[in-house]
């Protein structure tokens, strides 16, 4: 929740979820679903970024401190996204500003342009998922959640 011009506000991802290694938290990792792209992404992303931070900081009882990782699954299937990935694609920063201003970057997957080589390090069905995606799309939601534990496991 946030306040702007008087009103509060409320803001939810698509998806967050805990990365764990074990018993060991590792992650915040919280999954945005794009159908359509959107130049003003990075804001997004960073507001619920900082978000989840501010959560930390107001839990008393969370100990430990972690990352918040964002991924945009982007199922587009015209083009790869092409609009902003970074904060400075969304305004203009004078020269004199840039070392004081963070160029905050997000992470984007296009997920129907997928190489068989990432495809094939997936551990999971969502290689056959992904290849759906190109016939008809499959709920976004439901792949999101699949995508997150691909995440984990691609990087083990």
């Amino acid at each position: 929740m946030f306040k702007a011009e008087g009103k509060i506000h409320e803001q939810e991802r698509d998806v967050s979820k805990l990365w764990k290694n074990g018993e060991i938290r590792i992650s915040i990792l919280g999954i945005e679903n794009q159908t359509a792209q959107d130049s003003d992404m990075p804001l997004r992303v960073i507001s619920y970024d900082g978000a989840s931070y501010k959560q930390q900081l107001l839990d008393k009882k969370q100990k430990k401190r972690y990352p918040v990782t964002t991924l945009v699954l982007y199922f587009g299937t015209e083009e790869k996204w092409s609009k902003a990935k970074h904060l400075y694609d969304c305004f203009e920063v004078p020269e004199k500003l840039k070392p004081f201003v963070n160029d905050y970057k997000i992470n984007v997957f296009n997920i129907a342009f997928l190489s068989s080589k990432t495809i094939s390090m997936f551990k999971s069905d969502f290689k056959i998922i992904k290849r759906k995606v190109y016939i008809s799309l499959v709920p976004a939601l439901v792949i999101s959640v699949i995508a997150g534990l691909i995440f984990f496991n691609v990087l083990r």
